[in-house]
Parts: structure tokens; sequence; C-alpha cells
């Protein structure tokens, strides 16, 4: 097929993807291809066939690990343990979403938990009763308030109240009795701040970036690598705009900026010059090469030719994943990163990541101000 055709078809599966529903384009992944999680997906698949998750489906990536504590970040990702039971693979699954939803929602998020910190002011930190920490302590009683309510539209009150009793006595005890005993005190913070998914359409109607990028696949095997950015582009487009702009207080170029995606290393290109892409990247980390590609247009002709631009960058980098996507995936994209040869990624991210967020931004600021002609 010619690679003009195959570029539609990237465009246009994007176009088409927004009336679907969501269960339908999730790309579920096995760590180990046993056949436990094979059949674990083959639960998922069943149940989202049956349930409505759209309102609760905030990322379509989704791997399955026998070996490990289902977690919403970097990669949402969940166990084999509930085989034989639908109802709280189910829950597990939207609770996992609901921390991406409230990742997105950071300062409605962090504004939540300090008036919960009010509220509650002795949670838990630790295992069985909190979460790892006080601070997620906090933001598990957003999240499991979310997951209750999730759970009483899926599977009626009776059903989600033997969900809720079981995990009271599972995990996170304190917390999930917290939200059985005080549900009407989190429930007046969690609509003060706004933390309410809405009708669904927000995950299956991204709002539309600003910049437009073009993948264009270098031929016609890299076409699905093509695809996959620019569903991560109609996904979190508007989203990275947002955030790199308001990080740096730069503007982005009006674009559209082009992108070859290939087997080669990601470069940012300039101007008529397209961006580089390497399309064997996973997931997570084709979203961390957008925003480090971009990090480098966005910066135009700043920075002199004596000074390595990844220094610049890295100011900023780190704080738009996290914010984001989550620390935990600006952590494990920074691992990424440092491993990488050609110029000194693992020298400049140790530089970059000794300073405090404030400290990287007014170093940034004061960068800025230097050199903007």
């Amino acid at each position: 097929m010619h690679i003009r055709m195959k570029q539609f078809l990237v465009i246009a599966a994007i176009v088409m993807g927004g009336s679907a529903s969501a269960q339908t384009n999730l790309e579920i992944s096995l760590a180990h291809q046993s056949a436990p999680e094979a059949r674990t997906r083959e639960q998922l698949q069943r149940l989202l066939g049956s349930y409505d998750v759209a309102p609760w489906t905030f990322t379509k990536s989704i791997a399955i690990d026998e070996t490990v504590i289902p977690h919403s970040h970097p990669v949402l990702t969940l166990s084999t343990r509930h085989l034989k039971d639908d109802e709280l693979l189910l829950s597990t699954f939207v609770h996992e979403q609901l921390h991406w939803f409230l990742v997105q929602k950071g300062g409605d998020t962090r504004a939540a938990i300090a008036d919960l910190r009010k509220i509650f002011p002795n949670g838990p930190a630790g295992a069985p009763e909190g979460a790892i920490d006080e601070n997620s302590t906090y933001l598990h009683l957003i999240d499991c308030y979310l997951e209750y309510q999730a759970d009483i539209r899926l599977l009626g009150e009776l059903k989600a109240r033997q969900v809720m009793e079981f995990w009271a006595t599972d995990h996170y005890t304190w917390v999930y009795r917290t939200v059985l005993d005080r549900m009407r005190d989190i429930a007046a913070v969690v609509r003060s701040h706004n933390l309410i998914p809405g009708d669904g359409t927000a995950a299956r109607q991204a709002p539309r970036a600003r910049l437009q990028i073009d993948f264009e696949p270098a031929n016609e095997s890299f076409a699905a690598a093509a695809k996959e950015y620019a569903e991560i582009w109609a996904s979190d487009g508007a989203r990275i705009v947002s955030a790199m702009e308001r990080a740096t207080g730069l503007p982005f170029e009006r674009g559209p900026i082009r992108a070859n995606v290939l087997e080669a290393p990601s470069n940012s290109g300039s101007g008529d010059t397209p961006m580089r892409l390497r399309a064997s990247y996973p997931a997570a980390t084709k979203r961390a090469a957008l925003v480090h590609e971009l990090g480098h247009r966005l910066m135009g002709d700043l920075v002199p030719g004596n000074i390595d631009e990844h220094s610049i960058i890295f100011l900023f980098v780190y704080d738009v994943w996290a914010e984001l996507w989550g620390q935990p995936f600006a952590d494990e994209q920074v691992v990424i990163e440092r491993r990488r040869t050609g110029t000194d990624y693992d020298g400049l991210w140790r530089a970059a990541l000794t300073w405090s967020r404030e400290e990287r931004a007014r170093r940034f600021a004061d960068f800025v101000r230097e050199h903007r002609k």
C-alpha cells in the first residue's frame, strides 16, 4: 500500500476512534505470556464487553503481570489474582484508571488532599492500613471513593458494598473503612474540587491539540508505530502543549510539524526539517520522546552553540513528564535516557535532578531572560 495511503489511515483511525467505545481500543499486553495472564486478559476483555467503563477510562495501554501488585503508572498493570472474581478485577481496573484521572487533575487533587488532611489529621502510612506514604494514603481516599461510586454504577449498590467491604479487610484497610464510614465528608471535598469524572466524553474525545503533528511512517513496516504516535497525540497532545508552554513560558511554533517514524535515533528537527521518532519505543517512551523532542523545538535558537541543549531542556522536561503522567513515569524515563549514548545524558540528568523543581524553574527562567532576543 502506498505510504500516503498509510498516513491517511493513521489519521482516519484517530478520527473514527472517537466514536468507538473505550474498551474496543484498549491494548492489553502480557508480561510473561503465561496461561494465567492470558486467561486474565480474556476475563478483562469479557468484562469490558459487558460493562460500559468509558466514563472511567483514561489510558488505553494495559499490561497484565502475574508477578506484581496492580499499579497505575507508568503503564496500568493488573495482576492475575482475581481470575475467579469478576467484580474484584473490574473494580481494580477502575481503581487504577482513576489514578490517571487524578494525575490529569493534579492541581485539584493536591488541593483536595490538603483539605482531607484537615478532616482526617492522623492518616496512617504503610500497609495494611494505608498506602506507601502519608500523602498516598490521602490520595487513595479520593481514588477509593471514586472507585466505590463507579462500582455502584457498574455493579449496583449491594455488590459495590461487598467489594468495598472485602477491600477493607484486604489492603488500604483504613482508607476503605473511612470511605465507607465517612463517605459524605469525602464526597464534599471531591465535589468541591471538581474531581468527579465526566460522562466519558473526555476519554473518548480528548481536546484537540492546537499544534498539529503529522506522523508519517518511513515505510509500510512503521505504519503501526506511526499510528501509535498519532493516537498518543490525539489523546494527550493538548495537555502536552499546555504543560510545556506553562512550564517554559514559551509559545510553540504555528506548525504543522512533520514527524517521520522510523527505526533511528529520535531527533527534533527544526523549521521545515521533520522530526524523527524511533518506531520501536514502547508506548510510555513514545510519550516521553514526544515531550523531549518538542522541548528542543520549543527552545528554537535560544541556546548558543557552545551549550548542550539537553542541559537546558532537562530543566523542565522531567517536571512536564511528572505533571502529565506522574513521578514514577518521569523517574523511569530518566533511567532510560541516562543509558543513551551520543551525549552525556547521565551527567546532564544527574545535574538537573540535584536541584528541586523550583530551582530548575528558576534557572530556566534566568536562562531565557539572558538569551531571549
